[in-house]
């Protein structure tokens, strides 16, 4: 099963047919939900949060391919050593 990004994740927000209480949205299948007086205070509460944490998971992708990318140079940067080693 491939990876959706949360930005791509539908929102869904349901009303309630009984006075007084609160709407519900629902981002995708996460278990997550938000609650609010009025359906379009729900939705914006969801989309506030996905937009949060899309930027932060987007961060911390860039983070650990950063650290991927130092651990092969350092990596490489050995394997050269040896090799000159070896050759000298």
């Amino acid at each position: 099963m491939a990876r959706v990004p949360i930005t791509d994740l539908p929102i869904r927000v349901f009303t309630p047919m009984t006075e007084g209480d609160t709407c519900v949205a629902l981002i995708g299948q996460l278990p997550i939900r938000f609650e609010a007086a009025t359906p379009f205070a729900a939705r914006r509460m969801a989309d506030d949060w996905r937009k949060e944490n899309a930027q932060r998971l987007e961060n911390e992708q860039e983070r650990i391919e950063k650290r991927a990318a130092a651990r092969q140079a350092e990596k490489d940067a050995r394997a050269a050593a040896q090799r000159a080693k070896e050759t000298a």
